[in-house]
């Protein structure tokens, strides 16, 4: 869980595969993004706001929960909602 500076707070979703926003103030919660399961991405960990709301910064794991297939550090664009490594 991370607290951005557009006065938000970002988490990943309780099965892993999501991350989701909600603002500081209450209001309803917001899907930012979700794991793309069929790049063999199975879970996003420790989401980390960029300076400016310029993206999160978080772990992807690729290949279960143990990550055999390796983890990966990834951007996701809030704009966007694109990943790029």
């Amino acid at each position: 869980m991370a607290w951005g500076d557009d006065e938000s707070i970002y988490f990943v979703g309780a099965n892993g595969r999501s991350l989701l926003r909600v603002p500081v103030a209450g209001g309803e919660l917001d899907t930012v993004w979700n794991v793309d399961s069929t790049a063999f991405a199975t879970t996003l960990w420790f989401p980390a706001p960029l300076p400016r709301s310029r993206g999160i910064l978080a772990i992807l794991c690729r290949g279960g929960n143990l990550c055999p297939a390796g983890t990966e550090l990834i951007v996701i664009d809030l704009r966007s909602g694109e990943e790029s490594t």
